[in-house]
């Protein structure tokens, strides 16, 4: 199992992140669905996104709206 806390039933799982995107606009965008409990956005070894990031939220509500984003684009890129 994986470090530090969480859970994984509120964790949404986002794939086909723009590697042009900051973590700082992606935390930002997410955090209108609801109260983020934890990010992790995937970074390469020289610091890039890989295209991938784990959002965790504290509540159901904020779970389900960012399950909306599912298949809309996001920075140029189908999420």
């Amino acid at each position: 199992k994986g470090k530090g806390k969480g859970n994984d039933e509120l964790t949404v799982c986002v794939r086909g992140i723009s590697w042009e995107a900051t973590e700082e606009a992606f935390r930002k965008d997410f955090e209108e669905c609801g109260e983020v409990e934890r990010l992790n956005l995937l970074k390469n070894d020289e610091g890039g996104i890989r295209g991938i990031a784990f959002v965790s939220y504290k509540t159901e509500e904020g779970f389900k709206k960012a399950l909306e984003f599912n298949e809309t684009e996001y920075a140029g890129r189908t999420i």
